[in-house]
Order: structure tokens, then C-alpha cells, then sequence
């Protein structure tokens, strides 16, 4: 084997199968996707598709997506606990903004697209996570929604954003994550919702998540990537908590 491609493969093995290096999820408390918990201070979760988290402070964690940032869509997010046990209240908020399909015209003026090129939004409210019994953690969130810069719309749109969830662990090392999310805004229809359902496996270090999103996922949200409706995609995933 090439000698330059045996530090990554020792480094997937460490990651992934070192024993000691990481537990399994002891208690559904433990999983903060789309819940009011937080990573502790300095701890860091990462995964190909899946937002880099750290925690910068005991109850407040700060997340990003690499991937989204290769497509020229940053994105930044905060969540800040407020209470902790098994009641778990935390205020979240964030920005994403895409400037792929600015950069990918040609011909165009930053002056004409400005207002419909740079599709984005952003959000603030409250996310409160129940633990019922060590395997089970029911999460609710909801809060004000902005969005901007849709080829559909030419003003700025306002509204709330709500969120239901739930994590299921089975024999401490199985995962099942449900979720359904949506918006009202102001002077708009009501919008399907979108959700999805998620299996993950912990394998030392690395969860492998697999699963599906279900809903509308339609063009004028994302101009840059489709030209029709999808309803459902799969979704998979590798990430690292550590």
C-alpha cells in the first residue's frame, strides 16, 4: 500500500473502533440533534453531512456546516442552555444565506440579482426537550423565521418556524430520530411540512445514520440545486462525538 494512504487508514480505524475512546449513548439525553441539549465545553461532534459542533462553553454550543460551506452557503447556529436535567430548555438562533447561484450566472450583475440570487434565512426561539425514561427524549421548538432573497418573492418574508421530534435509543448503541418541521408566514399559504426519519448506529467513535426526508422540497427554496418538486430523498451520514 502506498505510504502516503496509511495515515488515513489509521486514522478511520482510531476514529471509528477505538476502543475507550468513546461510549455508547447511555441515556437519550445525550443526543443533541434537534434537542435543547448541548455538547460540553470543549467537546466537538462532526460528520460528512451532518454540522460541526463544539462546545465553547458548558451550556452553549455553536454549530456550522462544511458541506453547505463548499456549496457558498454559510451557516452559523448557537444554542444556549437554560435549564438542564431531564426537563432541558435552550434558546437557539442562526443564519444560512446561499451564494451559489450568484456566482454560477453568467453574465449577470450583482446589481440585478441582488434582491433573488442570495436566498437566505434566519431564526430565533426556544427548544424544550423532555426525558421521559432513559431510552426516550420528546423535543419541541419553535420561534420567529426570516426569509430573504427568493427568486419567488421580491420583499422579505416573516413568520414562525415550529419543530417536533423524538429520539428513541434501543440497547444503548441504536438510534432512531424522528422529526417534522415547518413555517407559517405572514400573508403566505400554509406549506407542507417536511420531516424525517433517521436510523443510526454507533460504532465506536462513528455513528452511521441512514434514513429518509419527507415533504416538498420544491425549486424556489433551492434554486441552485432543482428545477421540479422532490418529495422524498434518502439521507446518509457518518459522524464523529468527541
Amino acid at each position: 500500500m502506498n505510504a502516503r494512504v496509511w495515515p488515513s487508514v489509521i486514522l478511520v480505524v482510531v476514529l471509528c473502533c477505538a476502543p475507550g475512546l468513546a461510549q455508547a449513548w447511555e441515556s437519550a439525553k445525550e443526543v443533541v440533534h434537534g434537542s435543547a441539549r448541548v455538547l460540553e465545553k470543549g467537546e466537538t461532534m462532526v460528520g460528512i453531512l451532518s454540522p460541526l459542533g463544539y462546545g465553547v462553553h458548558e451550556r452553549v454550543t455553536v454549530f456550522t456546516h462544511p458541506a453547505l460551506l463548499l456549496l457558498l452557503t454559510p451557516s452559523i447556529w448557537a444554542r444556549l442552555a437554560i435549564l438542564e436535567g431531564k426537563a432541558g430548555l435552550s434558546l437557539e438562533g442562526g443564519y444560512q444565506q446561499s451564494w451559489l447561484y450568484l456566482v454560477t450566472q453568467e453574465g449577470s450583475s450583482a446589481g440585478e440579482d441582488s434582491k433573488t440570487s442570495a436566498p437566505g434565512y434566519a431564526q430565533m426561539g426556544l427548544v424544550y426537550s423532555q426525558l421521559f425514561t432513559d431510552t426516550i427524549q420528546l423535543n419541541v421548538a419553535g420561534g420567529y423565521l426570516g426569509e430573504f432573497g427568493r427568486e419567488d418573492r421580491e420583499d422579505r418574508f416573516t413568520g414562525l418556524y415550529w419543530r417536533l421530534g423524538a429520539h428513541f435509543l434501543f440497547k444503548e448503541v441504536n438510534l432512531l430520530l424522528a422529526e417534522v418541521r415547518g413555517k407559517v408566514l405572514a400573508g403566505e399559504d400554509l406549506e407542507v411540512p417536511t420531516g424525517s426519519l433517521i436510523f443510526a448506529r454507533q460504532l465506536g467513535r462513528a455513528r452511521l445514520g441512514f434514513g429518509a426526508c419527507f415533504g416538498r422540497f420544491g425549486p424556489e427554496q433551492f434554486p441552485e440545486v432543482l428545477d421540479k418538486p422532490l418529495y422524498v430523498y434518502p439521507w446518509v451520514d457518518v459522524w464523529w462525538r468527541f
